[in-house]
């Protein structure tokens, strides 16, 4: 895959992570768009893939969570 796919999965909401997440989470989730294209970049270079675009996503929410518990919506950007 190349970077350009995984900013693809990024921005398209049936793949996005970033939608998975929203959804299980019951929350809004946001990311601007330097943001997506460094972690397509960092997904690449980590060999991890799409896997690397979760993880990442999820541990930017659970330190927004930790801060502020009560919030329902969280900008995940840089």
């Amino acid at each position: 895959m190349t970077r350009d796919d995984f900013l693809h999965i990024l921005s398209n909401d049936t793949m996005s992570p970033l939608t998975a997440i929203q959804e299980k989470q019951k929350c809004q989730l946001s990311m601007d768009e330097s943001t997506r294209e460094r972690l397509a970049q960092e997904a690449l270079d980590s060999k991890m893939g799409a896997g690397y675009l979760r993880s990442e996503i999820q541990r930017r929410l659970d330190e927004e969570i930790f801060q502020d518990p009560n919030r329902e919506e969280f900008d995940l950007s840089d």
